[in-house]
């Protein structure tokens, strides 16, 4: 029976030694694959010049349970950051199985020749001649520090497109006096160092010139971000919000064209309406000039006649105040012809008689006439009074003939002054279009430029657009977040 015991329990300890290998490979199994959520932070180290040396990428997981996270990326070196797995590497996959990491698991790969969005480069002068950072450590003299940075064209499109650059540029202020800093965004003073700050926007070349005294030349590393755009972070606003009152600004711009652009049409219409009043003012100083004129003439000619009529005047006045008597002649007369009429009849009869009544009839004839005469005469003659009378007031003509011409010298006058107002006036409006056309195409200038801007600002509103790409693995695995550290190698004094 003891042995029957015996034979069983070695038989189980046999199985179970034969079952042990079984079982240590079956425990992976409870890494179970997990979807993999990840950062990248790529730490990119310059020369001091800016040539690239070496690129170290790393990778932050979010492992916060126990599981299998599987990976990519052509690395060299890889180093576990958070504790003591490695990798399972197939080609540029690597499968990490891992205990939770609650805090996130990194790990960092060495990457060869990855291209990074920008170029930056750093050129140096000393008193205005060429150096190499390297001669440049420890002298003194004036320095003129050139930072390029340019969007790198072999960089994926994304990166090209998308992200920014802000650089740090750190000056030892107990080196570097009379600092000049033109296009810096920022310059930050803390301790005995200035940290002045730049920046290039996505697809764009940027190039700044930092100029300073320097004694005893020394610099500590140039640091560079590359990080996805934040334009309304950066502007403290949404870009819509923006985008929304420059497109205000461009219609209340157009509206300040448009009404400038009447103004001007309108200035032109009143030039030429003034143009024709003026023309209007030269007829009228013409028409003034030939009255006055002719009211002279006149003046002067109607007293030239008064002058000449002066005896006649005199003469027929002389007349009034002294009349003929035709009542008494027409007496006269009828008295002689009754008295010849008498006279006839106490002829005696006969031939005599009858011709000495042919005679005194025929001066009767005459005598009668001369009484119609003498009524013609009597009228004429109370003619003649009235017109010395009227003749005798043709001084008041003359008085208002030159009341007349000096009124006319004074309306010419005063056209005249008219006239050179509305020169002068038509002469001013004539260049104003011209001044107005000016001012509108400082306005047009002030709307393309805002049309720029609203290009810009569509431009920024469409940063961040699409998936975002794997530096080190593009079109493997998308992450959640990429960003570039670049840092320079600091320009120290050699030793002595």
């Amino acid at each position: 029976m003891k042995k029957l015991w015996y034979s069983a329990i070695a038989l189980a300890i046999s199985l179970s030694l034969v079952c042990l290998p079984v079982l240590a490979q079956e425990a992976p199994a409870e890494y179970d694959p997990q979807t993999v959520v990840k950062d990248e932070t790529v730490y990119v180290t310059l020369t001091s010049a800016g040539e690239a040396k070496e690129t170290i990428v790393v990778n932050r997981l979010e492992a916060g349970k126990l599981g299998s996270y599987e990976d990519y990326g052509s690395y060299s070196d890889i180093v576990n950051l958070s504790g003591g797995e490695s990798p399972v590497q197939d080609g540029d996959k690597l499968t990490w199985n891992l205990d939770a990491y609650p805090e996130g698991f990194y790990y960092q790969g060495k990457v060869e020749n990855g291209q990074i969005p920008f170029h930056m480069t750093v050129s140096y002068a000393l008193d205005g001649e060429p150096i190499s950072p390297e001669e440049l450590a420890g002298k003194s003299g004036k320095v003129e520090m050139t930072l390029s940075i340019k969007t790198n064209p072999d960089a994926q499109t994304y990166f090209q497109n998308n992200f920014m650059c802000q650089v740090q540029v750190p000056l030892d202020l107990s080196m570097a006096s009379d600092v000049a800093a033109p296009g810096a965004m920022a310059k930050v003073i803390s301790g005995k160092t200035a940290t002045l700050a730049y920046m290039a926007m996505p697809g764009s070349e940027a190039e700044y010139t930092v100029s300073f005294t320097a004694k005893e030349f020394h610099m500590d590393s140039i640091m560079a971000t590359c990080s996805q755009s934040d334009v309304s972070g950066i502007l403290g606003t949404d870009l819509n919000t923006i985008r929304d009152g420059i497109n205000q600004l461009k219609d209340g711009q157009d509206q300040i064209i448009s009404g400038t652009q009447q103004l001007k049409n309108g200035l032109g219409s009143l030039g030429t309406g003034v143009g024709q009043l003026k023309d209007g003012a030269n007829s009228i100083k013409s028409g003034a000039d030939g009255l006055a004129s002719g009211l002279h003439q006149y003046a002067d000619g109607l007293e030239q006649s008064i002058a000449d009529l002066a005896p006649i005047i005199q003469a027929l006045e002389g007349a009034a105040q002294n009349p003929p008597d035709f009542d008494g002649l027409k007496t006269g007369l009828a008295g002689i012809l009754g008295s010849m009429g008498q006279l006839a009849m106490q002829l005696p009869d006969g031939q005599e008689k009858v011709q000495i009544l042919q005679s005194i009839q025929g001066i009767q004839t005459q005598l009668e006439g001369m009484s119609g005469q003498l009524e013609q005469f009597q009228t004429l003659f109370g003619q003649l009074s009235a017109l010395a009378d009227d003749l005798g007031k043709m001084d008041d003509a003359v008085s208002t003939g030159k009341e007349l011409a000096a009124g006319a010298d004074g309306l010419a006058a005063g056209v005249g002054e008219l006239r050179d107002g509305l020169s002068s006036l038509h002469s001013n409006i004539l260049g104003l279009p011209g001044q107005v056309q000016k001012l509108i195409d400082g306005q047009t200038g002030i709307r393309n430029g805002i049309q720029e801007a609203t290009s810009v600002f569509d431009q920024f509103g469409n940063l961040g657009e699409g998936e975002i790409v794997s530096f080190a693995a593009p079109g493997k695995i998308v992450p959640r977040s990429v960003q570039f550290l670049l840092t320079t190698d600091a320009i120290t004094v050699p030793a002595e």
